[in-house]
């Protein structure tokens, strides 16, 4: 932590600022990030339904399980899901040859 000297999101008894907060990058995607919440509100909801789902079906007819069907299809949709957010966020990789521009225009 360092003395405010300009713009601080706070600061403690002793006048530490705390620097703002600000966006953060797609690697570290917060719950509070509509891309990750979504993905979280997802998953609680599977997860309740699957729960029901079970109990109902072993509550009912215990011989035929045909919750794993729902849970299998709807699991294989929940991982697409999570994969389309894993792409999503990865960083882009730079084009070697724009970056070999760059150097040559830095070094004269």
């Amino acid at each position: 932590m360092t003395k405010c000297l300009g713009q601080c999101g706070g600061s403690d008894s002793k006048g530490w600022s705390v620097p703002k907060r600000t966006r953060s990058t797609p690697q570290q995607l917060k719950f509070t990030e509509p891309p990750m919440r979504g993905f979280f509100i997802h998953l609680t909801v599977y997860i309740a339904v699957m729960v029901g789902l079970a109990a109902l079906n072993l509550s009912k007819n215990p011989t035929h399980l045909w919750f794993l069907w729902v849970l299998l299809a709807w699991g294989i949709a929940l991982a697409g899901h999570d994969l389309l957010l894993l792409i999503k966020s990865r960083p882009k990789k730079a084009d070697p040859s724009s970056a070999k521009h760059l150097r040559q225009n830095q070094n004269g």
